[in-house]
């Protein structure tokens, strides 16, 4: 009943740090998206944010996640 509210898709381009055809079958927040595109461009986080960096998925890598969000 709730997907539609917690499966919305986003797409991504980056060619120099995404690979054509990545696709995250994750749980993943847009509470995420601050500290995910802070991980792709290389930033530290200064501990003051909120989320988890996804970026490692889009780069096809399998992180530890916890696979849980907060509708």
């Amino acid at each position: 009943m709730y997907e539609t509210a917690y499966r919305v898709p986003m797409l991504m381009r980056w060619p120099a740090s995404i690979p054509q055809g990545v696709v995250v079958d994750k749980f993943v927040s847009v509470v995420d998206f601050q500290q995910t595109m802070a991980g792709l461009m290389g930033v530290a986080a200064s501990g003051k944010e909120q989320g988890s960096d996804a970026s490692p998925f889009l780069r096809g890598e399998d992180p530890a996640w916890k696979g849980e969000v907060f509708v």
